[in-house]
């Protein structure tokens, strides 16, 4: 059953918000304790390398994703590659639980335990990752429409306070304190790596691939063949462009507002009151900046535990039971090793950021190599055959 299939529009969007989620809880306040007022030019650094990954992902997406390793090298070369990024999307899962958790119970709400939210937290997770890439792809294309809900809000009613020379100087200490800063949050970077686990919708039919790989069209064929694809991944170009672009504004609009004493801030996006503020009869209230935090951390929850669970179930254990022991484990790690934010803080800026970095760009750089090279001797055989329909 072809349950990670992603539309390009559903795969922007899923694309846009593993980027955008996380990086606006707990990291801006630890990114500006390292490089203070040069924040937004570590979160430019990483969203750049970030889009960088991400076009590497889009081809192994649109050349059958993980899936596609299992269907041409078997299950253990499959299993070599995506039982470290299941782990990696486990361990990550249960960082990113804790920081809900906290989330919810320190600042949405004082008299809810922690244990009550992750319990449910979990099972929502768990019914979203079981709805699979149709589900989390219609969710998601949903959520989205909180964006120009919460702008509108904001416009309306909010009060915005900022002070762009808080920016000036830039780079003042050097770039030592960038790069440190950037080495810091590698945990919270490459966050498109569950990705690899969807497939890419695409419409094109064997023919018109048998016609490409011959090289028979014209180069007006070629500008159209290349016009089309510019067309077909508008999308996830799109995403990729919100994040660069959308993911810096806000860490400057953050320096803007709080000065050099952003490493106070709780939840950026949220804590972000000149934005967010509704103002009613009984005081102000941030609740469009919550609902939307809230519903994407949910969807980006979602793709980690389905990514972790497509590894179980190649090896013949049903999707809602992988998906559910992924979300089990995720759980168990967050109530027991990360049961705050503090504890799995801690654990994120531990030498342990530095294997989350490397196996999500170990697995991204083997399954291309593996892909393309499979592509190309597949490529080979269909010009041989082309050839031989022509009689040449």
């Amino acid at each position: 059953m072809k349950n990670n299939i992603l539309t390009a529009r559903q795969y922007g969007i899923l694309a846009f918000l593993l980027s955008f989620v996380f990086k606006f809880s707990l990291l801006p306040g630890l990114v500006a304790e390292v490089a203070g007022r040069d924040m937004w030019l570590v979160i430019t650094f990483a969203v750049l390398i970030e889009a960088g990954t991400l076009a590497v992902i889009v081809r192994i997406s649109a050349l059958g994703g993980m899936e596609a390793v299992k269907e041409r090298y078997g299950t253990v070369v499959y299993l070599a590659l995506a039982l470290p990024a299941a782990m990696l999307f486990t361990v990550k899962c249960a960082v990113y639980m804790s920081e809900v958790n906290t989330f919810t119970t320190s600042y949405l709400f004082y008299n809810v335990s922690a244990e009550s939210v992750a319990v449910i937290l979990t099972v929502t997770i768990v019914f979203l990752g079981i709805r699979a890439a149709k589900g989390i792809g219609r969710v998601s294309e949903i959520a989205l429409w909180l964006i120009p809900v919460l702008v509108l809000i904001g416009a309306v009613f909010g009060k915005i306070k900022v002070e762009p020379s808080y920016v000036r100087p830039v780079a003042a200490d050097g770039i030592g304190p960038i790069a440190s800063a950037f080495d810091r949050s590698l945990f919270w970077f490459f966050d498109y790596t569950p990705l690899l686990f969807f497939r890419l919708k695409t419409n094109e039919n064997v023919a018109e691939r048998k016609r490409k790989s011959s090289g028979a069209a014209d180069a007006e064929g070629s500008v159209k063949r290349a016009l089309g694809s510019l067309k077909k991944y508008a999308p996830v170009i799109g995403g990729a462009l919100g994040a660069v672009l959308i993911i810096p504004f806000l860490y400057a609009v953050f320096v803007m507002t709080y000065g050099m004493s952003g490493h106070l801030v709780g939840n950026a996006f949220s804590s972000l009151g000149s934005f967010n503020v509704v103002n009613t009869e009984i005081g102000s209230i941030d609740w469009p900046a919550i609902v939307l935090w809230l519903c994407f951390a949910v969807i980006v929850l979602s793709i980690l535990v389905f990514a972790a669970g497509r590894t179980v179930e190649s090896v013949g254990v049903p999707l809602p039971v992988a998906v559910t022991v992924a979300a089990a484990v995720a759980l168990i790690l967050a109530e027991t090793l990360f049961f705050n934010s503090e504890k799995a803080m801690r654990f994120a800026l531990s030498a342990a950021r530095y294997p989350a970095a490397a196996i999500a760009v170990t697995v991204t750089a083997a399954t291309l190599i593996l892909l393309e090279r499979r592509g190309k001797a597949v490529r080979s055989g269909i010009e041989a055959e082309v050839k031989d329909e022509a009689g040449v």
